[in-house]
């Protein structure tokens, strides 16, 4: 969600700037969450779970994979155009 009103109109030449810069904050915060993931997987390996028998390491794999993932998306939202102004709102029709 780009919620960029009070910048557009405030400040409407640093909106490519701000894009970025959330986007790199966004980058870092969920190389922590990779990383914090990564390291609770290793340790849980050897920790299986007795209802299912498999390794408790495998609820952290989601973790892991999801943050790789978002970290693609926020790449690539830093290489594409920063969002422009679309204009007033229309209602749904």
């Amino acid at each position: 969600l780009a919620i960029t009103e009070v910048v557009e109109t405030l400040l409407p030449g640093a909106v490519p700037v701000l894009w970025v810069v959330t986007r790199a904050i966004i980058i870092g915060l969920l190389v922590m969450f990779v990383v914090g993931c990564w390291r609770q997987m290793m340790l849980n390996w050897a920790d299986i779970s007795q209802v299912t028998g498999l390794p408790r390491a495998l609820f952290y794999v989601a973790g892991v994979t999801g943050g790789v993932l978002m970290i693609l998306v926020a790449v690539l939202q830093i290489m594409s155009p920063a969002p422009r102004g679309h204009g007033p709102e229309r209602p749904v029709e």
